[in-house]
């Protein structure tokens, strides 16, 4: 009996699906060998700043969620811009804490 394979076949990749509410990005080779991919629920940027409900979605179908801040290099913020970037990592914090309560 010969066994074939069918390259149509999908992958466990594309097989796990995508965290609810998420948009992801494509799969890589994580650091340590596996895949993984970015995942981001929700942004809040403020003041210049990138605020980001984001993470990463592993082979295994283990998910890592945190807020991320990006665009910090080299910024001054006036005490209304720190206003601002408070405001934004609440409601960030708020959204992550809405998963919890679920």
């Amino acid at each position: 009996m010969t066994t074939t394979h069918d390259d149509n076949t999908p992958t466990l990749r594309e097989l796990l699906p995508i965290s609810p509410g998420a948009t992801a990005g494509d799969w890589l080779t994580d650091y340590s060998g596996e895949g993984a991919r970015s995942l981001e629920w929700s942004k809040h940027d403020a003041a210049g700043i990138g605020v980001a409900v984001d993470g990463w979605q592993f082979v295994d179908g283990r998910v890592a969620r945190c807020v991320s801040l990006y665009d910090t290099a080299g910024r001054e913020l006036t005490a209304d811009d720190a206003r601002q970037l408070g405001a934004a990592l609440l409601e960030a914090a708020d959204v992550i804490d809405g998963w919890v309560a679920q």
